[in-house]
């Protein structure tokens, strides 16, 4: 699994036994942000440097909020060691049922042989596996303790706002459960670090500055009520440690997994059975959609599957799923897999400009996915001379002329914008391009056979042709010769 990236090095947030040293966070900030927050009733130019009463007892209800949580919520957060293939492994987690079950990361508890559970008052017991699911990285464990058990409250995370105060729990780097605070920094985020090509994952991070080290995996991010809002997972990091860069996994997601893994050891995902993409500005504007409004565009609906079976077509746009607006790819996949199979959705779907409703009912998301292979006849015929330099690229005709090669991409040009990219080689062959086959639904072959031309010809006079602002629409497919996988996408070039 690929955890590199974002500039720094994305870490997940667990401990070997070797990584012990570490330092516990302390709440100054409280009264850094209270003298700055609190207007002050000193006279301007006053050199006291002492607190008001107003200041101190502003910074002392925020102390007195950061404590109530932290007894609140300490006999709920323990620490995790698995043994297994990968040796020990230590991280956190949190009881989520009085009965004994408690919620985690998955990459704590994979492969594990043996689960230990420790709580803060030493007590240690022997858990085992209910279910983990490698897509959310999620997993859950269940232990005996012969007593009910505190469990913590998991709360909608929809709602959250940047800027709310949060608090992360947990056992970092082998030392005895921590509390660090910080605010929400961002929500939404997509890292690409669970799944892979075939199966990506399910992300939807909530980012957070509350210090979050290794050991930190599966411990809670709770708000000042002491209320789950996400799990802790990832941390991007130049330095091996907190940089102030933490993600959690939101809480609506995480409960939804834990119930179904509770219920079922598995978790059962709705599934609409088509093949979409983002629509970028361009892309947008080339359809005809309100301004502002984006989606997701279809680029095929299998006819036996529920999107097929709804009447979704090639090219429709979908920006809402049963009322909830849709932002990309990666939230209609998020907003259909947390539907049970058999739930019945609405689907707001604009085709050629007009807005429509589709209803159909979800199946079960099939346990693998599959890549097309790239099609022996992948040949290109590379020129010294290039055909055409509009519209921020270079590009050429292969050699059947079906097709335009994008050779080369002039960086923050409409090309590169649009999201085209050149030629990459491989020991001075070709191994990685972009063909476009399709501008605006017609395909490259036919326009220039209509015109008496190459395709890269025709697409240079079009481009040329085209008055500033104007959009032209392309159907690209993207080669790679050295895995032989192939996708495509659509996208747009608005003429500058």
């Amino acid at each position: 699994m690929n955890t590199t990236g974002m500039s720094g090095i994305l870490s997940r947030v667990t401990t070997t036994p070797g990584e012990t040293r570490g330092r516990v966070t302390a709440a100054m900030l409280i009264i850094a942000l209270a003298l700055m927050a609190t207007p002050s009733t000193r006279a301007a130019g006053n050199a006291s440097t002492e607190l008001d009463d107003t200041t101190l007892k502003y910074a002392e209800s925020l102390s007195a909020a950061f404590q109530s949580v932290s007894s609140k919520v300490e006999n709920s957060v323990v620490r995790i060691v698995s043994y297994g293939q990968r040796g020990q492994v230590s991280g956190s987690g949190f009881v989520i049922r009085s009965d004994g079950y408690l919620l985690t990361n998955n990459h704590v508890v994979e492969d594990a042989t043996r689960i230990q559970v420790e709580f803060v008052n030493g007590r240690t017991y022997q858990a085992s596996l209910v279910g983990r699911d490698p897509l959310t990285d999620l997993g859950v464990i269940r232990l005996d303790a012969g007593r009910d058990l505190p469990a913590m409250t998991m709360v909608a995370s929809d709602n959250l706002k940047v800027g709310e105060w949060v608090i992360a729990i947990g056992f970092p780097l082998g030392l005895a459960q921590t509390v660090t605070a910080g605010i929400i920094s961002a929500t939404n985020r997509q890292l690409g670090i669970i799944g892979d090509y075939t199966r990506p994952g399910y992300e939807d991070f909530i980012q957070t500055d509350a210090a979050i080290n290794k050991g930190n995996s599966g411990g809670p991010l709770v708000n000042l009520r002491g209320e789950v809002v996400g799990v802790n997972s990832v941390i991007v990091t130049r330095t091996g440690g907190s940089d102030g860069l933490g993600f959690a996994i939101p809480a609506n997601l995480a409960r939804h997994i834990a119930d179904q893994l509770i219920a079922y050891n598995r978790v059962r995902r709705g599934y609409l059975g088509v093949d979409i993409q983002d629509v970028n500005r361009a892309l947008a504007r080339s359809y005809g959609l309100p301004d502002g409004e984006l989606g997701v565009l279809i680029k095929h609906a299998e006819p036996s599957l529920p999107g097929g079976k709804a009447g979704l077509q090639y090219e429709d746009i979908i920006v809402a799923v049963s009322g909830e607006s849709v932002r990309d790819s990666s939230d209609l996949r998020n907003k259909v897999a947390m539907r049970l199979p058999g739930t019945e959705v609405t689907l707001d779907v604009y085709r050629d400009g007009k807005l429509l409703q589709l209803t159909t009912e979800l199946a079960e998301m099939p346990d693998s996915g599959s890549v097309s292979g790239l099609p022996a006849d992948a040949e290109i015929s590379v020129r010294n001379e290039l055909d055409g330099t509009a519209g921020g690229m270079t590009y050429q005709n292969v050699r059947d002329r079906s097709a335009v090669l994008v050779e080369q991409v002039l960086p923050g040009g409409p090309a590169d914008q649009a999201g085209l990219e050149g030629v990459s080689y491989r020991f001075g062959q070709p191994s990685a391009y972009d063909l476009i086959v399709e501008v605006d639904g017609e395909p490259m072959a036919e326009l220039a056979s209509k015109n008496d031309m190459t395709p890269a010809d025709w697409l240079a006079q079009r481009l040329k042709d085209a008055k500033p602002g104007e959009v032209l629409r392309f159907n690209v497919e993207r080669r790679n010769a050295s895995s032989r996988t192939m996708s495509s996408f659509l996208t747009a070039i608005e003429v500058q």
